[in-house]
């Protein structure tokens, strides 16, 4: 009894280890991917190639309008798992097909602005409706619980992609269309992992409303797409106000800055349980303490080491991604905020009180580039950046603060400090 108490002990062990080690591979793989593009492309090619997969992941996001949040949750509470495939389909691939006709009439704008040919861009935005796809099959076997088989499609997908790069540089590509064909291709052959003969086998469960999943997906909907565009529409507006050489910079300074994200996502999730579970507004940030202070303590260390590790890791040509980067560590700072009080805000069971603190963060972006316009360049995008993050960092903590005496509403089910369902395309 005790050698099998302790096997399962290990399993589950391994369980945890292996999700962290799928979660984690993707940032680190990309983060070393990051320099051999910058130095095969240079720039102006690394700012086209942020032209081209920024607006897929952000698509990504609006064509799936909630669904892969009612897909899990449904499958969670005991409905059939091929009803609710079926009826998430039927929904989220014509959303998809519309998303993409979006995006073939922006492609006209960025590929004037950023010289890239629209026959490439459209090309590549027709993948969003795969990404429909991949994202809802993702949730569908996040319902059931089978965590392996995501793990997978996690670790295949950081290894598919950085190899890509590793490739397609070693042959000696220095122009965008190579390194976006192989992140697509990665993306597809991770996503056929997905694939399985018991997507369609019929249960014996209780059958889904239709109503039901379309009104839950509908109200996730809000807060899923207003935390993805918090944190890309600025690389989306970007390309249509800037040259690719600006965006270039721009796009490393994000790669880098963007770094201590991960200890937000962890703090995040901690924070999501221990709300949900009534926990005290004390005994949440305790517990999520080493989290915050690991995030900040990187910080530090990106700001401050800037001036040394771009030239060196990048090349001297992105020696003006430096201020940028220092300006957009500020930013991040105020972000373990924002991640932190989504979470506290959605445990409560407050799912739409909380996305007012993304919403707010867009807001901000949007009437920014819109006062400053064709004179935007890094520098100008990063201060926008890190004035939407302080601006949702101070409306989450008012939202925190004013709710710390009330108690829980219940469990909540929001998606918003998730990251399950996120395209991720980007080739950092």
């Amino acid at each position: 009894m005790w050698a099998k108490s302790l096997s399962i002990r290990k399993i589950f062990v391994w369980s945890k280890v292996r999700a962290l080690l799928a979660y984690g591979l993707g940032p680190a793989l990309g983060l070393l991917s990051g320099p051999i593009l910058a130095r095969a492309l240079g720039p102006e090619g690394r700012g086209q190639f942020s032209s081209v997969m920024e607006p897929l992941t952000l698509g990504g996001a609006i064509a799936t309008i909630g669904l892969p949040s009612a897909v899990t949750y449904f499958i969670a509470a005991g409905k059939d798992p091929r009803k609710v495939l079926i009826r998430a389909l039927a929904l989220g691939l014509p959303s998809a097909v519309a998303t993409y006709a979006l995006l073939a009439w922006y492609s006209e704008h960025v590929s004037e602005t950023q010289n890239i040919p629209r026959g490439l861009l459209l090309t590549a935005w027709a993948f969003v409706v795969a990404s429909a796809l991949i994202q809802i099959l993702r949730a569908y076997w996040q319902g059931l619980g089978t965590w392996r088989r995501l793990d997978l499609e996690r670790f295949s997908f950081a290894i598919l992609r950085f190899s890509a790069v590793v490739i397609v540089a070693a042959i000696g590509f220095t122009t965008v269309q190579p390194y976006v064909a192989g992140a697509l291709v990665a993306f597809l052959l991770a996503g056929a992992l997905l694939m399985s003969p018991n997507l369609f086998t019929r249960r014996e469960r209780d059958v889904p409303d239709v109503k039901g999943i379309y009104r839950y997906s509908f109200a996730a909907a809000v807060g899923t797409i207003a935390v993805v565009c918090s944190n890309r529409i600025d690389q989306a507006l970007l390309p249509i106000v800037a040259d690719s050489e600006q965006l270039g910079f721009y796009a490393i300074a994000v790669t880098v800055a963007e770094v201590p994200v991960i200890c937000a996502a962890l703090a995040g999730r901690n924070a999501l349980t221990l709300a949900s579970r009534g926990s005290t507004l004390k005994f949440i940030l305790k517990d999520i303490a080493p989290f915050i202070a690991s995030g900040l303590l990187l910080l530090v260390v990106l700001y401050a080491g800037a001036p040394f590790y771009i030239p060196a890791l990048f090349g001297t040509n992105f020696s003006p991604s430096i201020l940028a980067v220092q300006i957009l560590t500020v930013g991040t700072a105020f972000s373990l905020i924002t991640f932190v009080s989504i979470a506290i805000v959605s445990g409560r069971g407050n799912p739409a009180k909380s996305s007012l603190i993304p919403l707010y963060s867009v807001l901000i972006t949007l009437i920014c580039f819109g006062v400053i316009g064709s004179d935007t360049n890094s520098t100008y995008a990063a201060l926008i950046s890190t004035a939407s993050q302080i601006g949702g960092a101070t409306v989450g903590a008012a939202l925190v603060w004013s709710g710390r005496n009330r108690p829980p509403n219940g469990v909540s089910a929001s998606p918003i400090v998730g990251k399950d369902n996120d395209l991720s395309l980007q080739v950092r």
